[in-house]
């Protein structure tokens, strides 16, 4: 990209980004050979396929882990409770 003469578009663009880089040299590889590219160099997907229940359950385990003690809590909970117990 260095020795283009008229860098325009996209093209130009990757040359600022990279621009930042000590990249001697960038090669192209094939989709077949590119088989470890990363999710980073994929399009991301629209917000609308995420679905907000599915991020609120995530959330849910994701807090429920955090709490190291919650299957502690559980039992003495569990253990206390009167309805439990008959």
């Amino acid at each position: 990209m260095r020795t283009a003469k008229d860098v325009t578009g996209r093209l130009a663009r990757w040359a600022m980004k990279l621009s930042a880089y000590q990249i001697e040299e960038i090669k192209y590889r094939p989709g077949k050979l590119n088989a470890n590219a990363d999710s980073l160099s994929r399009n991301p997907l629209p917000d609308d396929i995420v679905n907000q229940h599915e991020v609120s359950t995530i959330e849910t385990a994701v807090n429920l882990w955090q709490n190291t003690n919650i299957l502690k809590d559980i039992k003495e909970e569990q253990q206390a409770d009167p309805k439990l117990k008959q």
